[in-house]
Parts: structure tokens; C-alpha cells; sequence
């Protein structure tokens, strides 16, 4: 699975905001047409309640993916930073680039 993400990556790492969005958008559409599975497999996997699940899965995901598509862009401009006098003939300047493939096996167990 991680070789196919990170042969994946190497895809995405070219596409626009635009191409991003459109995907953002389609796993938005996913998470709203599936949540009572999504919640269902939260709960059987985590041992949350259904509301825990709705809550703490279903509706922050949905959130950050809306705020991703509408702010998406912006926050990840290429951002100019202040130098100091002596190197004041350059510039500097912060990039946010996808670099490759993160993994977590996060476990928790509510009881």
C-alpha cells in the first residue's frame, strides 16, 4: 500500500489546486453519502458511541475538507518573509510542497 501511495504522490505532487479541489470535493461527496457506514465502521473499529463517531469523525473530516477547498489555495501560497539588513539583497521565501507519503497506525479504544 505505502509503494502505491508513493507512486501516487508522484502524480499528485503535479497536479494544480484546481485538479485537488475536484478530488477534495468527490471524497467530500463520499463522506456525506457513506457517513452512517463511515460512523458505523468508526464504531466497531474504536469502540466509539454513534454520536462520538458523527462528531468526532463524520463532522470534523467534512469540516476540514470544506475548509480546505475554500481556503486551500491561499494557505498554501508561496509566502515572502522578512530579511534582516545585512542580507537585505535577497529575499526569503516559504513553499509548501507536497514531499511524499506519511503513515500513522493510530489505536485507541473507547470503552
Amino acid at each position: 500500500a505505502v509503494v502505491k501511495a508513493a507512486e501516487a504522490q508522484k502524480v499528485w505532487s503535479k497536479t494544480t489546486f484546481k485538479q485537488r479541489r475536484k478530488v477534495l470535493r468527490t471524497i467530500l461527496k463520499f463522506i456525506l453519502d457513506n457517513q452512517e457506514d463511515i460512523a458505523t465502521v468508526a464504531c466497531l473499529d474504536s469502540g466509539k458511541t454513534k454520536v462520538d463517531a458523527m462528531l468526532g469523525e463524520i463532522l470534523v473530516t467534512i469540516e476540514k475538507l470544506k475548509w480546505t477547498i475554500q481556503h486551500g489555495e491561499e494557505a498554501l501560497r508561496p509566502e515572502r518573509r522578512p530579511t534582516n539588513f545585512l542580507m537585505m539583497y535577497k529575499h526569503n521565501e516559504v513553499r509548501w510542497e507536497p514531499l511524499g507519503v506519511l503513515a500513522a497506525c493510530v489505536s485507541w479504544k473507547y470503552e
